[in-house]
Protein backbone atom coordinates (compact mmCIF):
# COMPACT_ATOMS: atom_id res chain seq x y z
CA UNK A 1 0.00 0.00 0.00
CA UNK A 2 1.48 3.34 -1.08
CA UNK A 3 1.40 6.48 1.04
CA UNK A 4 -1.39 7.89 -1.13
CA UNK A 5 -3.55 4.88 -0.23
CA UNK A 6 -2.85 5.48 3.46
CA UNK A 7 -3.81 9.16 3.13
CA UNK A 8 -7.02 8.08 1.41
CA UNK A 9 -7.69 5.61 4.22
CA UNK A 10 -7.22 8.34 6.85
CA UNK A 11 -9.51 10.70 4.91
CA UNK A 12 -12.17 8.00 4.86
CA UNK A 13 -15.63 9.25 3.92
CA UNK A 14 -14.70 12.93 4.31
CA UNK A 15 -15.11 14.72 0.99
CA UNK A 16 -11.90 15.99 -0.57
CA UNK A 17 -13.47 19.45 -0.70
CA UNK A 18 -13.74 19.38 3.11
CA UNK A 19 -10.45 17.59 3.82
CA UNK A 20 -8.03 19.59 1.63
CA UNK A 21 -8.62 23.03 3.23
CA UNK A 22 -7.37 21.71 6.57
CA UNK A 23 -3.95 21.55 4.89
CA UNK A 24 -4.23 24.75 2.84
CA UNK A 25 -4.13 22.74 -0.37
CA UNK A 26 -6.52 22.37 -3.26
CA UNK A 27 -8.73 19.38 -3.92
CA UNK A 28 -6.59 18.57 -7.00
CA UNK A 29 -3.40 18.58 -4.93
CA UNK A 30 -5.01 16.10 -2.54
CA UNK A 31 -6.04 13.92 -5.49
CA UNK A 32 -2.41 13.94 -6.68
CA UNK A 33 -1.17 12.83 -3.24
CA UNK A 34 -3.77 10.08 -3.00
CA UNK A 35 -3.10 8.77 -6.51
CA UNK A 36 0.68 8.91 -6.04
CA UNK A 37 1.18 11.46 -8.83
CA UNK A 38 3.12 13.65 -6.37
CA UNK A 39 4.62 12.94 -2.96
CA UNK A 40 3.14 14.87 -0.07
CA UNK A 41 5.58 17.35 1.49
CA UNK A 42 6.64 17.33 5.12
CA UNK A 43 4.26 20.10 6.17
CA UNK A 44 1.29 18.08 4.88
CA UNK A 45 2.44 14.95 6.75
CA UNK A 46 3.05 16.93 9.95
CA UNK A 47 -0.41 18.50 9.77
CA UNK A 48 -1.99 15.10 9.07
CA UNK A 49 -0.36 13.68 12.20
CA UNK A 50 -1.42 16.72 14.22
CA UNK A 51 -5.03 16.35 13.11
CA UNK A 52 -4.95 12.57 13.60
CA UNK A 53 -2.73 11.92 16.65
CA UNK A 54 -4.06 8.37 16.84
CA UNK A 55 -2.26 7.49 13.59
CA UNK A 56 1.03 5.64 13.91
CA UNK A 57 3.63 7.77 12.05
CA UNK A 58 5.56 4.64 11.01
CA UNK A 59 2.43 3.23 9.37
CA UNK A 60 1.75 6.56 7.64
CA UNK A 61 5.29 6.87 6.29
CA UNK A 62 6.10 3.23 5.50
CA UNK A 63 2.92 1.18 5.75
CA UNK A 64 4.57 -0.99 8.40
CA UNK A 65 3.17 -1.72 11.83
CA UNK A 66 -0.32 -1.00 13.09
CA UNK A 67 -2.33 1.90 11.73
CA UNK A 68 -3.09 3.23 15.19
CA UNK A 69 -0.58 4.30 17.84
CA UNK A 70 -0.30 2.48 21.11
CA UNK A 71 0.80 4.97 23.78
CA UNK A 72 3.48 6.36 21.43
CA UNK A 73 5.43 3.08 21.47
CA UNK A 74 5.20 1.50 18.08
CA UNK A 75 4.65 -2.21 17.65
CA UNK A 76 7.83 -3.87 16.46
CA UNK A 77 9.95 -0.77 17.02
CA UNK A 78 12.84 -1.02 19.44
CA UNK A 79 12.59 2.63 20.44
CA UNK A 80 9.67 4.87 21.34
CA UNK A 81 8.75 7.45 18.74
CA UNK A 82 9.84 10.95 19.67
CA UNK A 83 7.22 12.97 17.81
CA UNK A 84 9.14 16.26 18.08
CA UNK A 85 12.33 14.66 16.80
CA UNK A 86 10.50 13.02 13.90
CA UNK A 87 8.89 16.35 13.02
CA UNK A 88 12.34 18.01 13.00
CA UNK A 89 13.73 15.26 10.79
CA UNK A 90 10.85 15.48 8.32
CA UNK A 91 11.09 19.25 8.10
CA UNK A 92 14.89 19.22 7.95
CA UNK A 93 15.08 16.64 5.18
CA UNK A 94 12.28 18.08 3.04
CA UNK A 95 14.56 20.67 1.33
CA UNK A 96 17.17 17.98 0.69
CA UNK A 97 14.63 15.74 -1.03
CA UNK A 98 13.26 18.71 -2.99
CA UNK A 99 16.75 19.51 -4.29
CA UNK A 100 17.41 16.04 -5.70
CA UNK A 101 17.53 15.70 -9.48
CA UNK A 102 15.59 12.43 -9.31
CA UNK A 103 12.75 12.22 -6.76
CA UNK A 104 12.92 9.57 -4.06
CA UNK A 105 9.87 7.37 -3.49
CA UNK A 106 7.96 8.10 -0.30
CA UNK A 107 8.71 4.65 1.11
CA UNK A 108 12.49 5.20 0.80
CA UNK A 109 12.19 8.64 2.36
CA UNK A 110 10.25 7.21 5.28
CA UNK A 111 12.76 4.42 5.88
CA UNK A 112 15.62 6.91 5.91
CA UNK A 113 13.77 9.21 8.32
CA UNK A 114 12.99 6.36 10.70
CA UNK A 115 16.59 5.15 10.57
CA UNK A 116 17.86 8.64 11.43
CA UNK A 117 15.28 8.98 14.21
CA UNK A 118 16.45 5.75 15.84
CA UNK A 119 20.13 6.66 15.48
CA UNK A 120 19.58 9.98 17.26
CA UNK A 121 17.60 8.30 20.06
CA UNK A 122 20.28 5.65 20.50
CA UNK A 123 22.87 8.39 20.86
CA UNK A 124 24.70 7.29 17.71
CA UNK A 125 24.44 10.79 16.25
CA UNK A 126 23.46 14.26 17.33
CA UNK A 127 20.58 16.16 15.81
CA UNK A 128 22.91 18.51 13.95
CA UNK A 129 24.50 15.53 12.14
CA UNK A 130 21.20 14.31 10.70
CA UNK A 131 21.28 16.38 7.49
CA UNK A 132 24.92 15.51 6.71
CA UNK A 133 24.32 11.83 7.37
CA UNK A 134 21.15 11.90 5.26
CA UNK A 135 23.03 13.47 2.34
CA UNK A 136 25.73 10.79 2.53
CA UNK A 137 23.13 8.00 2.64
CA UNK A 138 21.16 9.51 -0.25
CA UNK A 139 24.33 9.72 -2.37
CA UNK A 140 25.19 6.12 -1.55
CA UNK A 141 21.71 4.90 -2.41
CA UNK A 142 21.44 6.88 -5.66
Amino acid sequence: MAIGDRILEIRGETARENFAPQFCISRNTLVNYEKGATSPPADFLNRLLELHPEINPTWLLTGEGPKLRDDAVLEGAALPLDKDLMREIIIGLDPIFESLAKPWPGEKKAQLMLLLHDEVLKGEMEGKEVAKTALRLIKLAS
